[in-house]
């Protein structure tokens, strides 16, 4: 009986930028020409994707954890998730509008173009200036606006509403000066997404990234000009190194998708992880992103 040659040993994952017939083998790791519903780990292991268990029945979008509380919307309800997947009802919203959140200080800030609000202790409450503690000034404060995106950095509460974005006070979520305290895009705002040293911001043309510490000191950069795909983006616990692995603990990153392929921005700038691996990638306008065991899933919507 003739011995078995094994010539296929892992992949460095799919690859549809060079004609199948032409992909090559180094040590029995190769790319792939076509994948679906597998997992291709670090070590260049293949396995078939683990499958999913129904938990809640209802029709649900919006949904959020960031180690606390479990958000999401079903019909006009802002819910928050228990333990036994039961779920309670926290506030009334417009159908079919997608929040988007931020986690700090154990409150979780939401916002959805037509309403806002923070969740805390399982109960939501209005999101608004209070009283002013800082310099006397003689600037006019205001509540937050009512934006479709929200992103905390660096002391401050980031709000996107149309192709403005807002920022707050120091320290002050809910002191908005809407005199001074903005920036404009040209277009309307897809993305908000902070990481260890500045601010990704996607327009609905191009992809910037304000790099600083305070609004005053940002210098923006344009590093796409192509923009995200929303709500695709998620946080990521630590940086990408050189050849693609996660360094765990140096910073927050980002991931998202784009029209083009799947983007990192973080420590050691922006980099398009598929721009040269992938032609013809999905188009869509918006979809959604997870990080799940130091792994990045990015959904489009066709």
């Amino acid at each position: 009986m003739t011995k078995p040659i094994n010539i296929f040993r892992g992949s460095d994952g799919l690859n549809t930028m060079i004609d199948p017939a032409r992909l090559r083998s180094g040590g029995g790791v190769q790319d792939l020409a076509v994948a679906a519903d597998i997992d291709v780990t670090d070590t260049g292991r293949i396995s078939r994707r683990k499958g999913y268990t129904k938990r809640i029945s209802a029709s649900v979008h919006s949904l959020f954890c960031d180690g606390g509380p479990c958000l999401f919307v079903t019909g006009t309800s802002l819910c928050s998730l228990n333990p036994d997947y039961t779920y309670n009802i926290l506030a009334t919203v417009t159908a079919a509008a997608r929040v988007s959140y931020t986690e700090i200080n154990n409150r979780i800030y939401w916002c959805n173009g037509n309403e806002k609000g923070y969740v805390s202790g399982s109960v939501n409450h209005s999101w608004i200036k209070g009283e002013y503690v800082g310099p006397t000034t003689k600037r006019i404060l205001s509540n937050p606006p009512t934006g479709t995106l929200v992103e905390y950095y660096r002391t401050r509460m980031y709000i996107a509403q149309a192709n403005v974005l807002w920022y707050s006070e120091p320290l002050a979520f809910g002191a908005f000066d809407l005199v001074r305290g903005f920036f404009m895009f040209a277009t309307d705002i897809r993305m908000v997404r902070a990481v260890e040293d500045g601010i990704f911001v996607s327009s609905s043309n191009n992809t910037y990234f304000l790099r600083g510490n305070t609004p005053l000191s940002f210098e923006q950069i344009k590093v796409a000009d192509y923009p995200a795909i929303q709500w695709s983006d998620a946080k990521l616990e630590g940086s990408l190194s050189q050849d693609g692995g996660i360094i765990e603990g140096n910073g927050i990153s980002a991931m998202w998708m784009s029209n083009e392929g799947i983007c990192y921005g973080g420590p050691g700038g922006f980099r398009n992880l598929t721009l040269d691996k992938i032609a013809d990638f999905p188009d869509g306008l918006s979809g959604s992103g997870l990080v799940y065991n130091g792994r990045y899933i990015g959904l489009i919507n066709p």
